[in-house]
């Protein structure tokens, strides 16, 4: 056999095996199960914040996913893109009771206020107690026509602000802590 068509046929070989390898060998990339429960590296992004709120995060082409963790038995929250403290903001309020996980979205209607939403804009969500801890877990559609103003894009820094009560259920009750933190999708 001629040389250059030996080395040809290793070239072509090789390049078969490399292409039918490829997809074994790509990381698999798996979205977050909501199901109140975060286990090691379910989530890519995380961010520890001054209330002892922790905040994990996954994004993919059609969902947020939010992980919640809050050092309260009471109520906690997040809202997504506030113009002034609350305005604007689409906020995510749960509280696990011993009959199940309540659960509203609201949006921030003043600087200090915000109203409950005639639908719930998630996909699905889940809660669980873990270490004294309340751990929530929910994921988000990227698009909204019902929920104006979701348009998250990968690559971009969006404001959250987070909250939580330390006892209470009532969403109607002021919070313990909150804060505002800046992320990158």
């Amino acid at each position: 056999m001629n040389k250059k068509i030996l080395i040809l046929v290793v070239i072509c070989a090789v390049t078969v095996f490399v292409m039918a390898a490829y997809p074994l060998m790509a990381e698999e990339v798996s979205s977050p199960e909501i199901d109140g429960i975060i286990s090691a590296e379910e989530y890519s992004n995380y961010k520890e914040t001054d209330i002892g709120m922790s905040l994990y995060w996954e994004l993919d082409d059609e969902y947020l996913y939010i992980g919640l963790v809050s050092p309260g038995s009471g109520w906690l929250a997040f809202g997504l893109e506030p113009t002034l403290r609350m305005e604007d903001a689409k906020i995510y309020i749960a509280a696990l009771t011993e009959e199940e996980l309540k659960f509203e979205t609201h949006l921030g209607t003043s600087p200090t206020g915000h109203s409950i939403t005639e639908e719930d804009y998630t996909e699905k969500a889940a809660a669980n107690y873990e270490n004294d801890e309340l751990v929530f877990e929910t994921k988000i559609p990227l698009s909204s026509e019902d929920f104006p103003g979701i348009e998250l894009k990968s690559q971009e820094s969006y404001s959250i602000i987070l909250a939580y009560h330390n006892s209470s259920t009532s969403f109607s009750t002021r919070h313990s802590a909150r804060t505002t933190i800046e992320i990158e999708l």
